[in-house]
């Protein structure tokens, strides 16, 4: 394939696209890519990775799920930070 058809393929990718940010579901790799791994990134870089074979438009259920586990271990970080923030304040780690 030459680079025009290429980048064309990438563009109407691209146009298909409707948001800014897609949610793309990786796709196993030869060389070591995770398969069903969700990542947010801008409309571009999701037409480049369907058109490489890297990557899918994730579903709207898959969606959901991985915003329910980002926002269920939400709370368990905001515990780490104020950790480290009573740690920095006092010189020492509080008891428990």
């Amino acid at each position: 394939m030459n680079l025009q058809q290429y980048y064309r393929r990438i563009r109407d990718c691209e146009e298909g696209i409707a948001s800014q940010d897609a949610w793309v579901v990786s796709e196993a790799t030869a060389d070591g890519g995770r398969d069903g791994v969700l990542s947010e990134v801008p409309r571009r870089v999701a037409a480049r990775l369907i058109v490489d074979g890297l990557g899918r438009l994730a579903a709207g259920e898959e969606i959901e799920r991985e915003l329910a586990r980002r926002e269920s271990r939400r709370p368990c970080t905001g515990a780490v930070v104020q950790e480290r923030i009573a740690v920095d304040a006092r010189g020492k780690k509080p008891a428990k």
